[in-house]
C-alpha cells in the first residue's frame, strides 16, 4: 500500500512530497527516518527515490530524533501510522509543527482565480471591505497592478460591490498578442441572452440578434479593472457568473459550499474510504407469463329431435 505525505522541515521551511510504501506494522519512527533522509539530515542511501518502502528501512523508534508533528502534537515514534492519525495526503512537520496546519478558511463568498498568475487559488471573504492590488496588505495580491487597484465590499447577504481605486481608474492594459488578429467585434450581451428573451425581444429591421448585443472593439486597450470587459467607473454589483479582471488576472465569484464527501477512516490502514451513495435505479418490473387455455375440440349442436 502507498501513502502520499507532504513534510515540512521546521528548521529550513523546505517542503517535500514523498510516496511511501507502508504496511500495517509501519511506525512513525520508520517514517521519521525516511523523512530525515529526504531532507538530508542523514546520509541518504543509494535507493532513496520518490517511492520509499518503510518496511525495508525499519529502524525502530528513536525518541532522540527531531520528531514528527501532526498539527501541534508530536507523535510517538512507536505508534503505527494508523493509530497516530496519519492519513493519505496529510501534512506533517519534521522537527516542529508545520506552518500549513490552519483550519479551512471561513467566509460568505469565494473569489476564484480562473486565469492568470495563481490560477486555481480560492479566496474566501467575509463581511467587510477587501482590497485587490500588489501591496503586501492587500487581501488578494495581483502582480503588475497598483498598490490598491480595486475594493470589494461584502455585505451580510453575500452581495459583493466592486469599486475601482482612484489610482487605477484611468489605467489600461496593452492589447494581448494574438496569432491571428480578430476581424469582428466582441459581442457580450447576445451570448448571454436566453431563448425566451431572444424570442420576445423586439428586433430592429435589418439587424440580427447577434448584432443587437453589446459590442466591444477587440483592438481597443483593456481597462485595468473591468467587469465583463467593461471598465468599472463606479460602484458596481458583482453578479455570479460575471468575470472581474484586474491587470492580467481574471476572477470569478461563487458561493461557499461545505464539503459533502462521505469519508470514513479505513479499517485496513491509514487511508480514507469514500462512501459513494447508491444510485437511484428504477425498480425492475417482475416478468410474468401466462399460458393460454387449452383448446377444446368443437362439439356439434344438439339436435332438436
Amino acid at each position: 500500500m502507498r501513502l502520499l505525505v507532504t513534510a515540512e522541515a521546521a528548521s529550513s521551511g523546505e517542503i517535500r512530497d514523498a510516496i511511501v510504501a507502508y504496511s500495517a506494522t509501519s511506525t512513525v519512527g520508520d517514517l521519521e527516518s525516511v523523512l530525515q533522509q529526504l531532507f538530508g539530515m542523514r546520509s541518504p542511501h543509494a535507493d532513496v527515490a520518490d517511492v520509499i518502502d518503510l518496511d525495508a528501512r525499519r529502524g525502530g523508534g528513536d525518541r532522540t530524533g527531531p520528531g514528527v508533528f501532526l498539527g501541534s502534537r508530536r507523535l510517538d515514534p512507536a505508534d503505527t501510522l494508523a493509530s497516530a492519525g496519519i492519513r493519505h495526503g496529510v501534512v506533517v512537520g519534521l522537527g516542529g509543527p508545520s506552518r500549513h496546519r490552519e483550519r479551512e478558511p471561513q467566509g460568505l463568498v469565494e473569489v476564484r482565480v480562473s486565469s492568470g498568475r495563481g490560477a486555481g487559488r480560492v479566496h474566501r471573504l467575509g463581511i467587510g471591505t477587501w482590497t485587490i492590488g500588489s501591496a503586501s496588505h492587500c487581501a488578494i495580491r495581483v502582480d503588475g497592478a497598483p498598490d490598491v487597484a480595486a475594493r470589494l465590499e461584502v455585505d451580510a447577504q453575500g452581495r459583493v460591490v466592486v469599486t475601482t481605486d482612484e489610482s487605477a481608474r484611468d489605467l489600461t492594459l496593452p492589447i494581448p498578442e494574438r496569432r491571428e488578429p480578430p476581424t469582428e467585434p466582441i459581442v457580450l450581451q447576445a451570448s448571454v441572452a436566453t431563448r425566451t428573451k431572444r424570442r420576445f425581444r423586439r428586433r430592429k429591421p435589418g439587424l440580427s440578434a447577434l448584432q443587437q448585443g453589446r459590442q466591444i472593439d477587440p483592438s481597443a486597450p483593456l481597462p485595468l479593472v473591468r467587469l465583463d470587459r467593461e471598465p468599472v467607473t463606479a460602484s458596481v454589483t458583482w453578479e455570479p457568473g460575471a468575470v472581474l479582471g484586474v491587470a492580467d488576472v481574471l476572477f470569478e465569484l461563487g458561493a461557499v459550499s461545505a464539503p459533502d464527501a462521505s469519508l470514513s477512516p479505513s479499517a485496513n490502514g491509514p487511508e480514507l474510504d469514500y462512501n459513494r451513495p447508491r444510485g437511484c435505479t428504477r425498480r425492475r418490473a417482475r416478468a410474468s407469463s401466462r399460458c393460454p387455455p387449452s383448446r377444446r375440440s368443437p362439439t356439434s349442436r344438439p339436435s332438436r329431435w
